[in-house]
């Protein structure tokens, strides 16, 4: 008998008429048809969803992993940080979405929320989805104490951290509430019902998450045109991102300054065309034209020197009258045309005196101003007439 033909040691004897029996090993997954494989790709992420799961640091767990949460770990960095499996944090997505889509009035779902970050998250969720928000402080026997104002009892709830929420999960228990909650990588899931797995302490990623739970309940129920899977949602992230009360204050001050700064750019360009108006000097109208300094009378622009023919005059001698006689006596007569009457034995003569005349002329004007300042004025206005006359 050959090597080849020998029995190995410790092989048992099969009876003869007995056939070998196949062992059956069961694939790891369920049994899938076409129309729910259609199904789970129209539900697929798309590449801007992806891009905004990691641009928010979604995927970014704690050095610190719970042992309910390792099967949604996808693998540990050298400094200790643990990443989440952005896949498994999707699949959770809308399976909760599936979950809230179920329930027939949209108030009897509760979001909670106790962190500073996911307050303005839970509270633009309630707002689009119509649930019921609930931010803050947490009241106890909320859901256990009817006796309490603030009894409440919802058909779901969500949270946004588990340990924050332990007492109201508690009281969840008591009464046989779902709970959907955002879990990090150290959180610990007992009394969840549905975990979505992601960085549930980053005021980005936990806005990013209630915005995308929104949009996907919304396209599910199909309730608004506006929010459908052919076009992107019109309502911004940045809704549902936390923002600090002085921040907004430097941005509101900051966009303030900009339109002041504007506004005066503006003006400046407006005013430039007016202030080049103003530099040219005023023009008398009644002034005698210079004489050897223009060039359309003959000077030289730029020899400022008195021409030749020109004689000096002493014009301190030269009286207004004598250079516009016919002038000045119009411009009496106007005057004395506008003036109201003064008293009979006060009214002077509308003449014009003249000029050889000039002296006895002062003289009755001293005499009258004596007068006046003897016997005051019943009315000022008259006085401040006359005052200017002398």
């Amino acid at each position: 008998m050959s090597a080849a033909q020998k029995k190995p040691k410790g092989a048992k004897k099969q009876k003869k008429g007995k056939q070998k029996v196949q062992l059956y090993y069961r694939k790891r997954g369920r049994k899938t048809s076409a129309p729910n494989e259609a199904l789970l790709n129209l539900l697929k992420p798309s590449e801007q969803d992806v891009m905004k799961l990691l641009a928010a640091q979604t995927h970014i767990g704690r050095r610190r992993a719970h042992t309910n949460m390792k099967r949604y770990i996808w693998k540990r960095r050298d400094d200790g940080i643990h990443v989440i499996n952005l896949e498994k944090t999707w699949e959770k997505l809308i399976l909760a979405a599936r979950i809230l889509v179920t329930v027939k009035d949209p108030s009897d779902i509760c979001v909670m929320s106790t962190r500073t970050y996911g307050q303005r998250g839970a509270i633009k969720f309630a707002h689009y989805t119509g649930a019921t928000p609930m931010v803050g402080k947490w009241v106890p026997g909320t859901f256990t104490n009817p006796q309490n104002k603030a009894f409440f009892e919802p058909r779901l709830l969500i949270v946004d951290d588990p340990s924050t929420c332990f007492a109201a999960l508690r009281e969840t228990s008591y009464v046989g509430i779902p709970v959907i909650a955002l879990c990090g990588t150290d959180n610990n899931t007992r009394f969840v019902d549905c975990c979505i797995p992601c960085n549930n302490r980053g005021k980005f990623s936990v806005g990013l998450m209630f915005w995308l739970l929104a949009r996907e309940l919304l396209r599910m129920r199909g309730d608004d045109p506006n929010c459908i899977r052919s076009i992107e949602w019109k309502e911004s992230v940045d809704l549902f991102f936390y923002r600090d009360a002085d921040e907004i204050k430097r941005q509101q001050d900051a966009k303030l300054a900009k339109q002041r700064a504007r506004q005066q750019m503006e003006q400046q360009d407006y005013g430039q065309p007016q202030d080049s108006f103003a530099d040219v000097p005023a023009q008398d109208e009644y002034a005698e034209p210079e004489q050897g300094y223009a060039p359309e009378m003959g000077g030289d622009a730029g020899n400022w020197d008195m021409p030749d023919d020109t004689a000096i005059e002493d014009w301190g001698q030269q009286n207004y009258e004598e250079a516009a006689p016919q002038q000045y006596a119009d411009d009496q007569q106007v005057m004395y045309q506008q003036e109201a009457p003064l008293q009979p034995e006060q009214q002077q003569p509308e003449q014009q005196p003249p000029q050889q005349q000039q002296p006895a002329y002062e003289e009755q004007q001293y005499e009258q101003g004596a007068y006046d300042q003897q016997q005051p004025y019943d009315d000022q206005n008259q006085g401040a007439m006359q005052m200017s006359r002398w």
